[in-house]
């Protein structure tokens, strides 16, 4: 009867928000224009929001013509967050707290917290839920069961304003209605845990007799969780000990075909496990998906504002600008005073009507020597093509410049010579100009270097207690390679 009861609940509290999200992927700016609203309600009167242009704002081709910012336009402001306070400098009321930036160069990022912020990203939770429900098709398996998010501590450190400094997904999760943390692991207090490993193991060992019947997590977690808990609870597949699990939750990086189905098998023994896909961070949850028959992930237009352009520094366009098949470079502009926030990310549209699209990347997330661009998704998918039974999923790439350049494939193992022709032959195929410069012999033949797989670990689980943590794929040489991963002694490359 309780389950029946949530279940009716949830229905109730979420399927209006599910029609909505509907409607909007297909005519988005009456969302957009609400979500203006909201934000200059929020913020325009507020002394950043004033000196970035929001009280000259009506509409959102007024925003159009703002100039884009990133997190040098509110450095100094955050600072004096951290220093001393500051109500109403990024909305009417004080930071409630500085949400940590995962990002791994250069000063640490704070970005600033108000009420209205918050509120925003908490109304987006219901969003995500509604839209994950409606699209899993069946309220009731998870209106029963828990849902298990590896999210980080919402304090870790006090600022000397006595602001408290945390991570987003703690501080959303912390500040969520009773009635929904009821459903999620693991508890607060295990969050608090600052080493990964003890955290992963307490959060193994509440879940053990739990219904979890949703893991939600970004891809470098679901590898660590998934390795620990067969190990851990001696079994070969997960629903040996949560048999009613049936979605994995993931966002923060692309999740790619091959790891897809490694931790399919690793879930459950029909590896029939439905993947559910968020693009957030920070400054505001852009989209997730909806429909598995829709070909990407819908926005989430109602609480934040996006814009986009096609060249990096480019014209701004709305939501209702995009055109099929093209690719843009991401800004928001949310309830916390960010104004045209430069996110660094691509997106490529995948349908106009409804309006779809998928994280196409980084805008830096490109090696080159040449002109060949190679791109942590072209590494991807020609070592998902060239190995598709591969020993493991790890793997680096950077290049070495010399007479002629070369590509150098990190393994977890001794790669043999036709593994690595595959690879190169593959990469060839998914960048054209590198497979052009091949041909003409400015690159040679790739070479391989060996890394122990327990170094791939390690570097995974050093940085999974900071945030949403991005495994780095490709370098653009060794010493950058090296650093990323903490190597000291770097071994020869044959």
């Amino acid at each position: 009867m309780i389950v029946r009861l949530r279940e009716l609940a949830m229905r109730a509290a979420l399927g209006p928000l599910a029609r909505r999200i509907e409607r909007a992927a297909h005519h988005p700016r009456p969302a957009q224009e609400a979500a203006l609203h909201k934000v200059l309600r929020a913020c325009a009167g507020s002394t950043v929001g004033a000196r970035l242009g929001l009280g000259r704002v009506r509409t959102l081709d007024d925003l159009t013509r703002l100039p884009p910012s990133d997190y040098q336009s509110i450095r100094a402001d955050s600072d004096e967050v951290w220093r001393s306070g500051g109500r109403g400098r990024f909305g009417a009321g004080p930071v409630l707290a500085l949400a940590l930036s995962s990002g791994t160069t250069g000063a640490p990022k704070r970005i600033p917290v108000t009420r209205a912020f918050l509120a925003a990203h908490r109304r987006t939770m219901f969003t995500l839920q509604a839209a994950l429900l409606d699209g899993f098709r069946a309220w009731r398996e998870l209106a029963g069961g828990r849902q298990l998010l590896l999210g980080n501590a919402a304090r870790v450190e006090t600022a000397p304003s006595g602001v408290p400094c945390g991570y987003m997904s703690g501080i959303v999760l912390q500040s969520s209605p009773r009635i929904m943390r009821r459903g999620f692991l693991p508890s607060p207090e295990i969050l608090d845990e600052p080493s990964w490993q003890r955290r992963l193991q307490r959060i193994l060992d509440e879940a053990r007799g739990a219904d979890v019947r949703l893991i939600g997590a970004f891809p470098a977690a679901l590898k660590s969780l998934t390795e620990a808990a067969r190990a851990r609870f001696g079994v070969d597949t997960l629903d040996q000990v949560w048999p009613n699990l049936r979605v994995l939750f993931f966002g923060g990086a692309p999740l790619g075909g091959p790891l897809r189905d490694e931790l399919g098998r690793r879930c459950r023994r029909d590896g029939r496990i439905l993947f559910w896909e968020n693009y957030s961070a920070i400054e505001a949850l852009f989209g997730h998906g909806f429909r598995p028959d829709w070909p990407g992930l819908v926005f989430s237009p109602f609480e934040s504002v996006f814009l986009f352009s096609e060249a990096e520094h480019g014209p701004l366009r709305t939501l209702d600008a995009l055109e099929e098949g093209g690719r843009y470079h991401v800004f928001v502009t949310n309830q916390g005073a960010l104004v045209n926030y430069r996110m660094g990310d691509l997106v490529e549209i995948t349908s106009r009507r409804p309006l779809t699209f998928r994280v196409a990347g980084r805008a830096v997330d490109q090696v080159t020597i040449l002109h060949e661009r190679i791109t942590t998704a072209q590494a991807e998918r020609a070592f998902a093509e060239a190995l598709p039974r591969a020993p493991s999923l790890d793997f680096a790439l950077y290049l070495r410049a010399g007479e002629p350049h070369r590509v150098v494939w990190v393994l977890p193992w001794e790669a043999e010579p036709a593994q690595l022709a595959a690879l190169d032959g593959a990469l060839g195929r998914a960048n054209l100009d590198y497979g052009r410069l091949r041909q003409s012999g400015a690159y040679g033949d790739a070479a391989a270097e060996r890394l122990e797989p327990p170094r791939f670990a390690a570097y995974r689980e050093a940085h999974l207690h900071a945030g949403t943590f991005k495994e780095k794929k490709i370098f653009a040489d060794r010493a950058a390679f090296s650093r990323e991963y903490g190597l000291d002694n770097p071994p020869a490359v044959g």
